[in-house]
């Protein structure tokens, strides 16, 4: 029994409960009942065998909850042309604009195979985002960014088949600080390469079918940056896209308060062309150097 505190599945088939929900089992025969609550949501219900969540008005109504098959995601993850060994595939919510959240959040992950093969299996049916979750925490200590993120549907009782990366360009840069004299700490910083989907304030649009599509379509990745601001991201798919550099810059240093201390700033590189690799040419598509200020948006 839902309210308004989310609901979380970090296990395939099992939810866990114990926060913000009541919570009973069906007996023998599938009855189940919940003492008067306000502000309920949703009736949310999980067993081996499947999931299903309604509203209490179709409750009302058919005063039954059918459960569906639990779905499953099988995949192989490529970096370049080679399989992804032994990495961190994740599948988390998707989010479409003007759409309120998911009442379960979901957060799985999974590890590849010696040929990138991996599967997950009890997700329930509905639109998902697979990522390639990047092993750098031990070396940042910051976040662990995802990349490779897509869209992906998984039906009752299916098994969605996807490849994560493995085509598109190789993509690389620099990123440079105007008017800062200390070096930016880049390798704690989280960057994207962002789709730029059309109209993305138009309401309208992102509910029509031909915005859930250019949102479909979308991708998301990380930057590999290293210590002097030069980046590289594998198998980028053509397009434009929008750069958001994350970092840690110094603090004004004539504020006694923070002279040794650092505040989190993002900045965004708008309309970054990713073009079609010419026949017969390099797939590497270099950026160049990317400068921009503390001082501007």
């Amino acid at each position: 029994l839902h309210d308004a505190l989310p609901i979380y599945m970090k296990l395939p088939g099992q939810l866990d409960l114990t926060r913000g929900s009541l919570r009973t089992e069906s007996d023998i025969q599938g009855r189940f009942s919940f003492p008067p609550k306000l502000g309920i949501k949703r009736i949310i219900a999980s067993h081996t065998g499947g999931y299903g969540e309604t509203s209490l008005e179709d409750l009302a109504a058919s005063r039954s909850l059918v459960l569906q098959p639990w779905g499953r995601v099988a995949g192989t993850l490529m970096i370049g042309n080679q399989p992804g060994r032994n990495e961190s595939i994740a599948l988390d919510n998707w989010f479409w604009r003007y759409v309120d959240s998911a009442y379960v959040q979901v957060n799985l992950a999974t590890k590849t195979d010696a040929e990138g093969r991996f599967v997950i299996e009890g997700v329930p049916p509905g639109d998902w985002k697979v990522s390639h979750r990047l092993n750098l925490k031990d070396k940042t200590g910051a976040s662990i960014p995802l990349s490779q993120s897509r869209y992906i549907e998984i039906k009752a009782g299916q098994t969605t088949q996807v490849t994560v990366g493995g085509t598109g360009r190789t993509v690389v840069g620099r990123v440079k600080v105007s008017g800062l004299t200390q070096q930016v700490d880049w390798l704690r910083g989280v960057h994207r390469l962002t789709s730029k989907v059309p109209n993305p304030f138009d309401r309208d649009f992102c509910l029509s079918e031909a915005g859930r599509e250019a949102q479909r379509r979308s991708r998301e990745y990380a930057l590999m940056v290293d210590a002097e601001g030069a980046f590289k991201i594998d198998d980028v798919l053509p397009g434009i896209y929008d750069l958001r550099i994350g970092m840690k810059a110094p603090n004004p240093p004539d504020d006694p308060r923070f002279r040794t201390s650092f505040i989190w700033t993002q900045k965004t590189i708008e309309e970054i062309t990713v073009p079609d690799a010419p026949a017969g040419e390099a797939t590497v598509c270099d950026l160049g150097a990317l400068e921009f200020s503390l001082d501007k948006p």
